[in-house]
């Protein structure tokens, strides 16, 4: 009787190992994807954050303002600073983030408020607020917001 030798035929082939791999890369590949577009969501939401801070801090002093009569918001848009309010926010903030800010006010009829007399203002006053948003990878995002204010 002869007797036959056993295959060893325990492990993966060749194949096998370079088929999972190339399946494991695939799914990783994936995931580094979604990790990649969740980081870039996250920067998105914190830069529109500020914006909102600074929308708000602009805002409230007019607002305010507003709320006495026109005279006293005709001298609150005259004193505001957008300049100041950006770099105090960016102050207040590690990112350091570059924002420019400006400033339309108008009446009832379009006109800009700057332009004509208090005595002429219509109500209500739409204030729209223009935020430029310049990235590390100076990419540009320009934000905007209306208010409008009621006395």
């Amino acid at each position: 009787m002869i007797k036959r030798q056993k295959k060893n035929n325990e492990g993966f082939t060749l194949v096998e190992v370079l088929v999972s791999l190339v399946l494991f890369s695939i799914g990783m590949l994936g995931v580094a994807l979604q990790y990649a577009k969740g980081i870039s969501n996250t920067i998105n939401t914190e830069v529109h954050s500020s914006v909102m801070q600074i929308a708000t801090k602009t805002i409230e002093p007019l607002n305010i303002a507003a709320s006495q009569n026109n005279a006293a918001l005709q001298l609150a848009l005259n004193n505001l600073n957008t300049t100041t309010i950006v770099s105090n926010f960016a102050t207040n903030n590690s990112d350091q983030k570059n924002f420019t800010l400006s400033l339309v006010a108008t009446d009832d009829t379009g006109a800009d408020l700057t332009t004509i007399n208090v005595g002429a203002w219509r109500a209500p006053i739409t204030v729209v607020l223009t935020m430029d948003y310049i990235g590390k990878d100076s990419q540009a995002i320009t934000f905007n917001t209306t208010h409008v204010l009621t006395n």
